[in-house]
């Protein structure tokens, strides 16, 4: 095998194992922020639907004890 050939081999390998890795990291890195997007999304939708549950069952009290008031 020449000199030049061994020298092209050298470099290219490297660089394509380089590439190789950085394509892994950056799929990883998209996949991760999607899932905690989707993390994030069913976790507001629980928080939200438990402070509007927290608010109702805050107001459930004065309308059963003063449920006459309301007529």
């Amino acid at each position: 095998m020449r000199f030049t050939t061994r020298l092209i081999l050298c470099a290219v390998a490297p660089a394509s194992l380089f590439v190789l890795a950085l394509g892994t990291s950056l799929w990883g890195l998209v996949r991760t922020q999607n899932d905690f997007n989707s993390y994030i999304g069913t976790e507001q939708a629980v928080a939200t639907g438990l402070s509007e549950l927290y608010a109702q069952g805050r107001a459930c009290p004065n309308f059963c004890v003063n449920g006459s008031d309301f007529n």
